[in-house]
């Protein structure tokens, strides 16, 4: 299963993971600036920065522990649109 989900500054969207299924999460930076965003999983917060036009894998898991992972584009709402295609991908 695949799911892609695009942000643009400010938003945020929530994956529901499956126990014990493999789970990996990219991050595409669909702009032309460089972006900024966060990852929540299990209670940890993780920030990253994507350079222009690129793609970077956030997380990749032998096995998801059924915890949601909570995505953001922390890019601020007053600064230039910028967007990341998130690509979240369980199982096979």
């Amino acid at each position: 299963m695949t799911i892609q989900k695009s942000l643009a500054n400010g938003e945020q969207y929530g994956f529901g993971t499956k126990n014990g299924v493999s789970t990996t999460l990219f991050a595409t930076n669909q702009s032309s600036y460089t972006v900024t965003g966060s990852i929540t999983w299990s209670g940890k917060i993780t920030n990253f920065s994507i350079p222009p036009k690129k793609q970077i894998t956030l997380f990749s898991a032998a096995r998801g522990n059924g915890e949601p992972v909570f995505v953001k584009n922390t890019v601020p709402t007053t600064e230039p649109r910028t967007t990341i295609l998130f690509t979240f991908t369980q199982g096979g």
